[in-house]
């Protein structure tokens, strides 16, 4: 099992950090010559984390997001843990288990993503840019 495992994350890793690699654009939004970090650049710097970890942008993490990915393998592994727990309840709780799990977290990490954006909103650190792109926090 611990083989499968290792192979696996090597795999993802091997066909991962390229994508990421080739990324246009950096988390830090300044810095360098004639480009001097400011207050707002604070901001900028979590709006791109918080991109680089929830939403596939080919200028900052080659389209490779990662709460996306991991949600899509935990949800498949709860369905295999379903799908092959036959007469075994132990299976059948631990799949229940796991998409239970999955579910909550993506609730969690999205709700505090739009926490944070309206929050940012409010505080009139971002502008509103609309429904059509919600997910887009905006410095000013």
């Amino acid at each position: 099992m611990k083989k499968r495992v290792f192979f696996f994350l090597l795999g993802c890793a091997v066909f991962g950090i390229p994508a990421v690699a080739f990324a246009q654009q950096g988390l830090v939004p300044c810095g360098g010559q004639g480009n001097p970090c400011e207050l707002m650049d604070i901001f900028r710097l979590l709006n791109n984390i918080i991109r680089f970890f929830l939403i596939p942008d080919p200028n900052l993490n080659g389209r490779f997001a990662i709460v996306p990915l991991l949600a899509t393998l935990f949800t498949v592994i709860g369905g295999a843990h379903l799908l092959l727990g036959g007469n075994n309840p132990g299976l059948l709780q631990r799949g229940n288990e796991i998409l239970k799990a999955t579910v909550i977290g993506l609730v969690i990490i999205y709700g505090a993503w739009l926490f944070i954006g309206a929050l940012m909103t409010g505080l009139g650190v971002a502008e509103w840019t609309g429904l059509r792109t919600w997910f887009e926090i905006i410095p000013k």
